[in-house]
């Protein structure tokens, strides 16, 4: 598994834990050079909210175990719509229950953040070969 993501649950990561989690470590190696596991090395999932100091890199590594979920989901080969939407909307929720956590750190999980997120989702199903609308992907996300 590309993968070492923590069996526990995401919630329970202190600010250190989440700094320090090499599950989450940025780009390991080109898409092209891969077998379909791995990002792009030009593509850093979520990098706009890391690259950008209103976001708090702990929170955002949250976000990021969420998505990485879908992706370790995604290598199971599983290629039928209703159990991916099904996972997708699994992921969204927890990252819109973030809102407080991220209000709290005087942010917001706003315009910047979303398309950040789309764009990390819509990257991870292009990479697995799933052809769902963007905007279905991430129904659940709060507006």
């Amino acid at each position: 598994m590309p993968f070492d993501v923590p069996a526990r649950n995401f919630e329970s990561f202190s600010e250190a834990e989440c700094a320090s989690m090499a599950a989450i470590a940025r780009a390991p190696q080109p898409l092209a050079e891969t077998d379909g596991f791995g990002f792009s090395s030009d593509y850093e999932l979520l990098g706009d909210m890391y690259d950008d100091e209103y976001f708090p890199d702990f929170l955002v590594d949250k976000v990021k175990a969420q998505l990485l979920k879908l992706d370790e989901f995604l290598m199971s080969g599983v290629k039928d719509i209703d159990p991916i939407q099904a996972k997708l909307d699994e992921i969204v929720n927890p990252i819109n229950d973030l809102e407080e956590e991220f209000e709290k750190h005087d942010s917001e999980i706003e315009t910047a953040a979303r398309e950040s997120i789309a764009e990390g989702v819509e990257y991870i199903l292009k990479k697995h070969g799933i052809d769902i609308d963007i905007e279905e992907a991430i129904r659940e996300r709060d507006r």
